[in-house]
């Protein structure tokens, strides 16, 4: 028997056009329970959730700043191994929805996101993406334009109104750089446009 709990997070875009909505999805199963979104399937197979987001950035970003397209997914857990969802917004809106769903013997570990073609905003975390970070409780990253592969994880370091509004991110608390991603030797990861 499946209980659930439907929770709408609903966050605008770094670039105030439209909104960026997430329906997260929390249900208790047994299990022997399938999965709760037959339209939604886990891609991949990778060794950590820092190779999930770098694959799945490598995999969207190019669509994503020719079609100006936002793509968003999770990235779940799975034994020892991880996995990232998918959903695509439409072009040109700087609009993604999302159902992050639970897969039997599978957690969310990270979201991950891209953010459309050039601008100088989308080099950055809105306010509304760090807002979901810390509201899911996980780890945000993000693949921009210039090829940089960034992360926000919750309690990270937030621009003051003065210094977004100086940056032309507007006067919202809550604006991040993030960090940027690193191989294990320690270089920037670049993601491919």
């Amino acid at each position: 028997m499946i209980s659930s709990v439907n929770t709408a997070i609903i966050v605008k875009t770094i670039s105030g056009l439209v909104l960026l909505s997430a329906l997260i999805l929390a249900a208790e199963a047994s299990p022997q329970v399938q999965h709760n979104n037959p339209h939604q399937s886990l891609i991949g197979r990778f060794d950590s959730t820092n190779s999930a987001a770098i694959a799945a950035a490598n995999a969207f970003n190019p669509s994503s700043v020719a079609q100006d397209r936002e793509f968003i997914g999770a990235i779940y857990r799975c034994a020892n191994h991880y996995h990232y969802s998918l959903a695509a917004g439409r072009r040109g809106s700087g609009k993604a929805s999302i159902r992050v769903g639970r897969f039997p013997g599978c957690r969310v570990t990270a979201m991950w996101h891209t953010h459309g073609n050039e601008n100088s905003r989308h080099r950055y975390f809105s306010d509304l993406d760090t807002q979901l970070a810390e509201t899911l409780q996980v780890p945000f990253y993000m693949a921009d334009y210039t090829g940089h592969l960034r992360i926000f994880a919750p309690g990270d370091k937030k621009m003051t109104r003065f210094t977004a509004r100086k940056l032309g991110l507007g006067l919202n608390n809550g604006f991040a750089t993030g960090s940027l991603v690193k191989d294990a030797r320690g270089e920037r990861i670049r993601i491919a446009t």
